[in-house]
């Protein structure tokens, strides 16, 4: 049996031996920064991915602190309330016109405690959704629950949530700010909703 020259040989060696270095220092690295990032990294990173209606936003937890001395003692809101449908024409850079939708009407024989208005208007690559919810009532409220957005459209239903706890006064309108990322040019339909606590 005949061996090949060194020559051959030990290049083929360092070859082999240099691939093998770099990929142990790869899988180093990636394995370092992964628990460097610690382990909520990825379901944050799978929050910033669902943005849009293709897949299903899980429960926000942002918004305004579970506890607040500012709504203690008040009275909460304990109705649900909700908009109509707002069509949204997206063209992947902006929505196509702004849109917006009214409060429902109240079931009969009831007296609603707030109303809700959606407003979307279009900014550079996203939308912005603003929901305007007014106390309908006499006294000062305690605004505490979910406000969400229901986005329908190309692809699977998005649910945008925001946690209020906030007062409310007499007569007094509190404007909420929600980010909307479709995720493909289409018409979308939006929905704004209020859940007590």
């Amino acid at each position: 049996m005949r061996f090949p020259p060194s020559r051959v040989l030990l290049p083929f060696v360092a070859v082999v031996a240099l691939l093998a270095v770099v990929g142990t220092v790869a899988v180093a690295r990636d394995r370092g920064q992964r628990d460097a990032a610690g382990p909520g990294a990825g379901a944050a990173s799978a929050a910033n991915q669902a943005g849009g209606p293709g897949a299903r936003q899980p429960a926000a937890a942002f918004g305004d602190p579970a506890v607040s001395l500012s709504t203690a003692g008040l009275p909460r809101v304990t109705q649900a309330a909700a908009t109509t449908d707002a069509v949204v024409i997206w063209n992947g850079r902006g929505a196509v016109p702004a849109a917006s939708a009214r409060a429902e009407r109240p079931k009969p024989g009831t007296r609603a405690q707030v109303r809700l208005d959606l407003a979307i208007t279009a900014a550079t690559g996203r939308a912005r959704a603003v929901v305007r919810v007014r106390n309908l009532t006499s006294a000062r409220l305690a605004l505490t629950g979910t406000l969400q957005l229901l986005v329908t459209g190309p692809g699977a239903a998005t649910v945008v949530r925001q946690r209020l706890n906030r007062p409310l006064a007499r007569g007094a309108t509190a404007a909420v700010s929600l980010p909307l990322q479709p995720a493909s040019p289409g018409v979308y339909r939006v929905r704004a909703s209020f859940v007590p606590a």
